[in-house]
C-alpha cells in the first residue's frame, strides 16, 4: 500500500481537545488591518481585542485562525479562509475572525525538517517566526514547525519556543507531520487545566 505525504505545508489545523470538540471564538479584524492572515496561521489579539498576526517569535498566541465574515466597502457579505491585507469594510461594519481558542487543543502541523523520535516532548519554534504567509488560492497559512533549534528545557525559555512536540506522524515514510500544544498562550482559554 501505498501512503500519500503531505509536504506542503499548510499551517496549523485542530486534531483534538481535552473536551472532545474545539472551541471557535469570533474576534474583530479592524477594517483595512495592513496584513493578510490565513487559516492555520497562529495568531495574537492587540491590547485593543482586536485580531492580529504576531509581532515576535515570543509573542503569545491567542489562537489559530480559521476564517473571517466581512461586509466589503460595496456591500457585498464575504466569507474567506484568509484576511485579505487592507481590505475596506463597509462602514459601521466589522470583520469577524474565527480563532480556534480551545483548551489545550493539539494541531497537526508540517516540520521544516524530518523529525526523530528523540524529539518528542520537545520545545520548538515557528517558521516564520512570525508565522505569516499563505496562499490566496487555498486560504491555507504556510506557518510549520521549526525543529532546527528544538530542546527540552522547560517550555517558556530563552529561545522563544512556543510549541510542545506532542506525537510525530504514525504514516510509514511521513517524517514531518507532527502533533503540538501552543505553550505560550494569550489568554486563560488556553491556559493549562
Amino acid at each position: 500500500m501505498v501512503f500519500s505525504v503531505k509536504s506542503t505545508p499548510a499551517g496549523f489545523t485542530p486534531v483534538r481537545s481535552q473536551t472532545g470538540t474545539e472551541r471557535v471564538n469570533e474576534y474583530e479584524i479592524a477594517s483595512a488591518y495592513g496584513t493578510s492572515m490565513f487559516a492555520g496561521q497562529p495568531v495574537r489579539l492587540s491590547t485593543g481585542g482586536q485580531v492580529n498576526v504576531l509581532a515576535a517569535a515570543a509573542d503569545p498566541i491567542a489562537g489559530v485562525f480559521d476564517g473571517v465574515f466581512y461586509v466589503e466597502s460595496d456591500g457585498n457579505v464575504v466569507f474567506r479562509p484568509y484576511w485579505p491585507a487592507s481590505t475596506a469594510l463597509q462602514t459601521g461594519s466589522v470583520a469577524n475572525a474565527k480563532l480556534i481558542d480551545t483548551r489545550n487543543q493539539s494541531f497537526i502541523a508540517l516540520a521544516n525538517a524530518d523529525l526523530t523520535q528523540a524529539m518528542m516532548f520537545e520545545y520548538s519554534d515557528l517558521t516564520p517566526a512570525t508565522a505569516t504567509g499563505g496562499s490566496t488560492v487555498t486560504g491555507r497559512s504556510t506557518a510549520q514547525v521549526d525543529v532546527s533549534a528544538t530542546d527540552d528545557v522547560g517550555g517558556i525559555d530563552a529561545t522563544n519556543n512556543v510549541v510542545q512536540i506532542i506525537e510525530l506522524s504514525k504514516k510509514p515514510g511521513d517524517l514531518r507531520s507532527v502533533i503540538v500544544q501552543f505553550i505560550r498562550p494569550q489568554y486563560a482559554n488556553w491556559a493549562a487545566a
